[in-house]
């Protein structure tokens, strides 16, 4: 009963990353782990599965579930959003939430999204817009690849490997460290992308395909390097399967950070509040707080398709029927049937389209 204990605590202080044992890792360098990186993940020329986004402070709300894909860059997100209702200022009540039906999608060229929200009801039956990647809201939506740091970068498409090839610099620490029981690489990368502000620590497990554990996103600070008053948003909790023999993130947590200057403990909030800028920076404490909830992506297992080939027509979007659409490349915007728009906007669909 003795040993059981001991064995129990001693598997749980090495999970908590109390204690490691000495596995005789090869010793890579940054560029060979960064080597390694990429090779894994051209391993997965495309990707499809099943996935929910929980806020797990508000009891696991489910802000979405889609079914979702991605191959070489084009990507799509099919399924429904619950966003909080509208409710009169001033009244406390229940958090109320409507259901809203979407998709997002890039086809390599064009970023088309349609929306079906409850006020649309009685006017339309949707909304929808054709615009460029410039103005993309993919990578503002957690996705499987997101654990894997492939929205590190604010534009593009790059994987978490390109992103780092593009960087400033690379360094790999001399000591790893345990995540979850995993020993890991511990890589910094200074300047993200092209005069970046942002510097990045990665956590890479050598043992299942240089797969990230943990991501940390920094705002750039020469004197104090890594300071975690200038995090920014981190990546951690992924958990990785299996799947046939690629490994691939299928649960995750995602939370951004801001950092606030507070006031010293012997002073009023007016009478710092009072104080010239300077003062405030000389006397206050900056402290870290949430940006927002923290979403966790879960991943059914079961849905995960990789390189089994998508149909192209799921990165496209269609629209419906008395949807309002906004195309930027032809710079109109028109009713799906010829239904009567606001502003007088008259046109059907086919007459925008004949000539093509």
């Amino acid at each position: 009963m003795t040993f059981t204990y001991n064995l129990l605590m001693l598997k749980l202080m090495f999970l908590m990353g109390l204690i490691t044992i000495n596995i005789n890792y090869q010793k890579y360098t940054s560029d060979e782990v960064l080597m390694k990186l990429m090779e894994n993940e051209k391993k997965i020329i495309n990707v499809e599965a099943h996935f929910q986004c929980l806020i797990p402070e508000r009891n696991n709300h489910i802000f979405y579930e889609v079914n979702w894909g991605y191959d070489r860059g084009k990507e799509y997100l099919e399924g429904i959003w619950q966003k909080k209702s509208k409710q009169p200022s001033g009244l406390s009540q229940p958090i109320k939430y409507d259901i809203w039906k979407q998709k997002y999608a890039f086809d390599g060229e064009k970023y088309s999204y349609r929306r079906q929200r409850p006020s649309d009801e009685g006017k339309r039956e949707g909304s929808g817009r054709i615009t460029t990647l410039k103005n993309e809201e993919l990578k503002g939506y957690d996705t499987p690849y997101t654990l894997l740091g492939y929205n590190i970068k604010v534009e593009g498409r790059q994987t978490l490997g390109e992103a780092i090839r593009q960087a400033q610099s690379i360094d790999l620490r001399e000591k790893m460290e345990n995540i979850g029981g995993n020993l890991c690489y511990v890589v910094e990368v200074t300047g993200i992308q092209k005069n970046s502000y942002k510097d990045v620590l990665i956590w890479i497990d050598p043992q299942r395909d240089f797969r990230p554990l943990k991501i940390e996103v920094y705002r750039r600070n020469e004197i104090i390097k890594w300071d975690k008053a200038d995090l920014l948003a981190r990546i951690e909790n992924i958990i990785l399967a299996k799947i046939e023999d690629t490994w691939f993130p299928v649960e995750g947590d995602v939370t951004f950070y801001y950092k606030q200057l507070t006031k010293p403990e012997n002073m009023t909030q007016v009478e710092f509040a009072g104080l010239p800028s300077a003062e405030q920076l000389k006397l206050g404490k900056y402290v870290l707080e949430p940006l927002t909830p923290t979403y966790r992506t879960v991943v059914e297992i079961a849905s995960v398709r990789i390189n089994k080939g998508i149909n192209l027509e799921k990165f496209r979007v269609e629209f419906p029927l008395n949807y309002q659409v906004y195309d930027d490349f032809e710079q109109k915007g028109y009713w799906v049937g010829g239904k009567r728009g606001y502003g007088g906007i008259f046109e059907k669909y086919d007459a925008i389209h004949k000539d093509r």
